[in-house]
């Protein structure tokens, strides 16, 4: 059940926004097999004074936070990277512009199907 955060600077749009999603959703199944009905993303837009980044990164530049159950394997995360990296290149975001975070708390700390912690639906 992953949930993506987009951070990006303003003036993209609507396609352009549609485009980022879809590439990191096809991204998040083709790397970590998740269902293609699993898709919970945000973007949200900054304004240049507002989001600060190195100099050396261009208008493009993209932050994804990617959640994730905890379980996945360094490998998994690799690939993923790589996967959605490639991704996002075809859609014009270059490879140098892209800032991708994993953080992947214990299952405790999901409360899904109505508020039950993941972990005692998953750990059965």
């Amino acid at each position: 059940m992953p949930i993506v955060k987009v951070n990006v600077l303003k003036g993209l749009s609507s396609a352009e926004k549609k485009e980022i999603h879809d590439a990191i959703h096809q991204s998040l199944v083709s790397a970590l097999k998740i269902e293609d009905w699993d898709y919970f993303h945000r973007l949200y837009e900054f304004s240049k004074e507002d989001f600060i980044f190195p100099e050396s990164k261009s208008d493009r530049f993209i932050l994804i936070e990617i959640h994730l159950f905890s379980g996945r394997t360094k490998e998994q995360k690799a690939n993923l990277y790589k996967i959605l990296c490639d991704s996002l290149e075809n859609i014009g975001i270059p490879r140098m512009d892209i800032f991708i975070q994993v953080l992947d708390p214990p299952l405790e700390n999901w409360g899904i199907r109505g508020g039950l912690p993941a972990s005692d639906i998953f750990n059965k």
